[in-house]
């Protein structure tokens, strides 16, 4: 149970730093690198959030891939979604949402595509190995 409480605390503080980093640097860049730059990460943060996963594969439980797969469906998922939205407010120099932006469709689909390229193999991490199934050849 402690290890899911890890695992959201590290999104959610994730989710903070790339939140002020990609508000900083969306005021600097042309739209059209903006949008290069969020394809980018959309296509980077799951990949190598999966190469994290296989770095501790041998002590994964199937409760451990369950969260895994929650913070990726969700977590993740609503970050790369919020990221492109976000922006420094004038008055208060918090980061909010800019109301004004429209997501296009395009990476709202570009971006389930990576998540759910990942999530099967999280699932796959999910089955407990069975030693029949392996010595009958599949």
């Amino acid at each position: 149970m402690t290890g899911a409480i890890e695992s959201q605390q590290y999104i959610k503080d994730v989710s903070q730093e790339m939140q002020q980093r990609v508000s900083k640097i969306k005021k600097d860049l042309n739209p059209i690198y903006f949008n290069l730059l969020m394809n980018k990460l959309a296509s980077a943060l799951p990949t190598n959030f999966l190469l994290n996963v296989y770095k501790v594969k041998k002590s994964i439980s199937v409760d451990s891939s369950q969260q895994f797969l929650y913070d990726i469906q969700n977590e993740l998922r609503n970050l790369l979604f919020l990221l492109p939205r976000i922006c420094i407010d004038p008055a208060s120099g918090q980061i909010a949402q800019d109301p004004s932006y429209h997501q296009a469709d395009s990476y709202k689909v570009f971006v389930d595509k990576q998540i759910n390229k990942i999530v099967v193999r999280c699932k796959v991490l999910g089955y407990p190995p069975d030693a029949q199934v392996i010595s009958d050849g599949y």
